[in-house]
């Protein structure tokens, strides 16, 4: 690998490492909001306070649709953890 595509790859990882941790804090907060209620804990997991995936595919199926309303882009960035089924196993699901 060239060292400027060593840098890019370094800085795309970086932002989307910055991005990710600003949308964790965005949900946390508008869980905060939404209060403790039935539809909150239908939509937040317990164990890790992020959306669950229903909640995430409907957030997500909204903005790709404002999206191509509006003509814009959306950027979507996958994290995979390598062994978090272990933990979710031992935690719950």
């Amino acid at each position: 690998m060239q060292p400027t595509s060593t840098v890019a790859l370094a800085a795309f990882a970086f932002a989307a490492l910055v991005l990710g941790a600003l949308a964790i804090w965005r949900v946390r907060r508008r869980r905060r909001v939404a209060g403790g209620g039935k539809l909150s804990e239908q939509r937040f997991d317990r164990l890790t306070g992020l959306l669950t995936r229903t909640a995430f595919e409907n957030l997500l199926s909204g903005a790709l649709a404002k999206a191509e309303k509006t003509k814009r882009e959306v950027c979507v960035v996958y994290v995979g953890l390598d062994g978090f089924k272990a933990v979710n196993d031992a935690h719950g699901h």
